[in-house]
């Protein structure tokens, strides 16, 4: 029934009038200005310099309007260059003014008309004379607002908001509405990991399983905005069960080419980077190479099991440790973009990134067993590389039309991601040797169609998307004892999803506003073993996810919206891989293959107020999920074996609030989430629990003298919850200034992070318990550190903006997190 009454009001668009009737006719509802003329659809340029009537030198920092002549109203503004050039893109046909302020000058205008014949104005010198009566002031009137609230997502204008000591798109994401991040870079969205991430409408394997990674290479001031989107439409995958992060980057075509160098030496943490961008017209190419590293890092680790059979007998088993740890990460990438003509457009771009782990470990083992009649102790050590590699090849073709708003585009993508994981133990003394090596390698092809349509003021969006998902897992265990030997074998794994969907924007009467859709997914999948250890199979599934918004705006920067939706989350490869993947003899972690998708079905209430110098956004929402993919450990002997389990059900209650106020020289933020967790589980152990969970976050902007800033924030969130226990709890603060360079092209900064740590460490608490068994680890490493940081740019700085959007989506697995705590 439910089917039924979604495709009935899909549809209703269709066969309806639109209630503002006429090509042209806005009844005086300015709503729609700014956007693309219903007749007209093109996209044009301008470009000029600013100079001085009387030396004739460029004229830097000259403010620029676009005015669109029918109805006199600002579209687009810009500020002149360091020689006075500037460059606006994306004009619509039309009759145009150019309106220049500049202090101690006098304002001047300039007519022009954008035409199919001749799309590409070139004003070339724009003279100013000094005026009489010196300004002391000007101000914009047209400011792009810091956050902006759509009907099904919230807007965070990085590029409007003049931040602190941000280096990447982890500071960046630390300041947008309802997300919190780690200091390892780790996003949660009301308390949850399990987020679609988007880069320009695109989430390829370069943003697939170490995000952290992937968000370092990603420079501060390159973020154009931050979209948040909690109750996602059907163009949208179905994956993410908090909802999407989407980062749209600047996008910039350059005129002549741009280039920085930047990077930040620490006690913890190092990071270098390079870009570089060249263009030329309606073509650009830009590359970018970075690599960030940690120095060796040394922790004590502690660890106590207790468990017992039906008679009361126990075992005990202890373990002490030390261990070293670093991370070493690298990447590059190339990007192509070739606005064809009017109608046409071809981007294209190749990514890699990779990331190795290695880590050390020295452990006493303690064994008491009541039960088995056994106990031993003896040293244990173990080290490890992971080394993870990924390349992606991305191509989109657009073709747009007369009519605004319709549009064609075809997607590929090709992605490549490659795991080395090799890890060698040796055991009590040395007597046991034992060394497993884990391969992987992930092919991945994605085709996407989407195709948009307006009709009576109302947009119809319809699509495909198919991706196929060749996955080879070669691993074995090697040993001198027999009884520790797995022999080789090669786990193939195919995923075949295949999507389509439906949706609609409907405007109504008196600010009303609806979006519905649906999307239908079916997924097969198939496993095989090469040399039999498991039986093979086959099988697939089919999932119906509709959606609906109900928004309406009540002021200017005010709305509220009503939505429901539901979402999917498929397992990783790393959680079916079939591997043995040993810590020490004792604690052992196995995949599963039989792992089914989890669902979660969402109803949100909220409301958001976005003013100039407040900014609030306050959320209720319930979510209820089925077939829970989490951990689930049991105790065998004497050894811990941790799996991956659908583990049952679970139902949240949340309330979310985040607020921000902006004044002359300072910005507060702030957030926090409450919500419950109620998971239940009557197949595997009858188990269930209950928690009141939290996380918030604050910070604090100031504007000095002289070009200095300064920044502060902080976060905290309670022990994360699992069917068995919970995972530490975590908190920290970071404190930063930074001095921009007289010329406005670079700047040097310090940050301290966790300065009031007790001995400058963190201690990370994992608490399980089953039915037969109760267990506790503790980690202890250095965790407060000091650093500075440098950025320079060097080249022409005469830039527009490219609004041409990549449009695959993939980010459709459960992944484990990148954090170590």
């Amino acid at each position: 029934m439910l089917k039924k009454i979604f495709i009935i009001l899909l549809f209703i668009p269709f066969i309806s009038n639109a209630q503002r009737g006429g090509k042209n006719n806005f009844n005086g509802d300015f709503s729609k200005f700014g956007k693309k003329s219903k007749t007209e659809y093109f996209r044009g340029n301008i470009s000029g310099k600013i100079i001085d009537n009387n030396t004739g030198n460029g004229l830097e920092y000259a403010n620029i309007s676009l005015i669109n002549v029918k109805w006199d109203k600002i579209i687009e503004g810009t500020i002149s260059g360091s020689n006075g050039k500037f460059s606006i893109s994306g004009i619509l046909i039309g009759d145009y003014v150019l309106k220049i302020n500049y202090i101690g000058y006098k304002t001047k205008e300039v007519g022009f008309q954008i035409t199919k014949r001749n799309p590409d104005i070139n004003l070339k010198d724009i003279s100013l004379e000094i005026s009489s009566e010196v300004l002391s002031e000007i101000t914009i009137n047209e400011e792009k607002p810091v956050y902006e609230s759509k009907i099904d997502k919230i807007i965070y204008n990085a590029e409007s908001d003049d931040s602190g000591a941000s280096e990447d798109a982890t500071d960046v994401l630390r300041k947008a509405p309802l997300l919190s991040v780690d200091f390892d870079g780790n996003v949660e969205l009301r308390g949850s990991k399990q987020i679609k991430f988007l880069l320009n409408g695109k989430a390829s394997s370069f943003l697939s399983r170490d995000l952290a990674s992937a968000l370092q290479m990603i420079p501060a001031d390159e973020i154009k905005s931050v979209e948040i989107i909690t109750s996602p439409g059907a163009k949208y995958d179905g994956e993410g069960e908090a909802g999407i992060v989407n980062i749209i980057t600047q996008k910039k075509i350059i005129d002549g080419y741009k280039a920085s160098v930047d990077g930040s030496f620490g006690t913890r943490n190092n990071k270098n980077g390079f870009n570089l961008t060249l263009g030329k017209g309606r073509f650009s190419l830009s590359a970018k190479g970075n690599a960030w590293y940690s120095w060796p890092r040394e922790g004590n680790t502690t660890f106590f099991r207790r468990d017992w059979n039906e008679n009361g007998d126990t075992n005990m088993l202890t373990n002490n440790g030390v261990s070293e740890s670093q991370w070493i990460g690298y990447g590059a990438g190339i990007n192509m973009y070739y606005d064809i003509n009017a109608y046409n457009s071809i981007s294209s771009d190749v990514n890699f990134r990779g990331r190795n782990t290695p880590s050390k470990n020295t452990t006493s083992i303690n064994y008491n067993g009541n039960i088995l009649d056994t106990s031993y102790n003896y040293n244990s050590y173990l080290q490890s590389t992971n080394i993870r590699n990924n390349i992606s090849w991305n191509t989109d073709y657009t073709k747009t039309f007369d009519t605004e708003d319709k549009e064609l585009s075809l997607s590929y993508q090709l992605g490549n991601r490659i795991r080395d994981n090799i890890t060698e133990l040796y055991e009590n003394d040395s007597i046991i040797y034992l060394k497993n090596i884990n391969n992987e390698i992930n092919i991945e092809h994605t085709l996407q169609v989407d195709y948009t349509q307006p009709i009576n003021n109302h947009l119809i969006e319809l699509g495909g998307k198919m991706i196929i998902r060749d996955q080879k897992m070669d691993y074995e265990t090697q040993s001198d004892s027999s009884e520790f030997i797995f022999d080789n074998e090669v786990f193939n794994y195919v995923q075949i999803v295949s999507a389509a969907y439906l949706s609609t924007n409907i405007n109504l009467p008196s600010d009303f506003s609806l979006k519905l859709g649906a999307r239908h997914e079916n997924t097969k999948i198939e496993g095989e073993w090469k040399n039999g250890s498991n039986v093979p199979f086959k099988e697939g599934y089919n999932n119906f996810l509709p959606n609906l918004t109900f928004s309406k705006k009540l002021d200017v920067g005010k709305s509220i919206k009503l939505s429901l939706n539901s979402r999917i989350s498929r397992p990783s490869s790393s959680y079916i891989n079939t591997n043995t993947n040993i810590t020490n003899n004792k604690n052992i972690t196995v995949g599963n293959p039989e792992l089914t998708p989890s669902t979660t079905q969402q109803i949100e209430l909220g409301y958001n107020s976005f003013g100039r110098k407040y900014q609030g956004s306050y959320y209720a929402y319930y979510k209820q999920s089925s077939d829970l993919i989490e951990s689930f450990l049991i105790v065998q002997n004497d050894s811990s074996i941790t799996t991956y389990k659908n583990v049952g059900s679970s139902t949240r209650f949340g309330l979310n609030y985040y607020g921000s106020i902006r004044l002359k020289n300072l910005t507060l933020r702030g957030g926090i989430n409450l919500y419950s967790y109620n998971a239940e589980d009557y197949l595997l152990s009858n188990e269930s629990r209950s928690a009141i969970l939290y996380n918030y976050n604050f910070g604090i902007t100031l504007k000095l003298k002289n070009n200095w800033k300064a920044e502060g924030f902080g976060f905290a969130r309670s022990p994360s919850q699992t069917i068995q226990g919970t995972s530490t709890s975590f908190s920290m603060m970071s404190f930063g200034i930074k001095k921009e360079f007289k010329n406005k092209r670079g700047s040097i900064g310090i940050r301290i992070v966790e300065p009031f740590a007790k001995d400058g460490n963190k201690i990370w608490t994992t608490e399980l318990s089953g039915s037969n068994f109760h267990q506790i680890s503790e980690r202890t490493t250095k965790f407060t550190s000091i650093g500075i940081s440098f950025k320079y740019t060097f080249g022409k700085l005469n830039f527009k903006t490219n609004n041409k959007r990549g449009k695959i989506n993939n980010d459709d697995v459960s992944e484990e997190s990148n954090t170590e705590y």
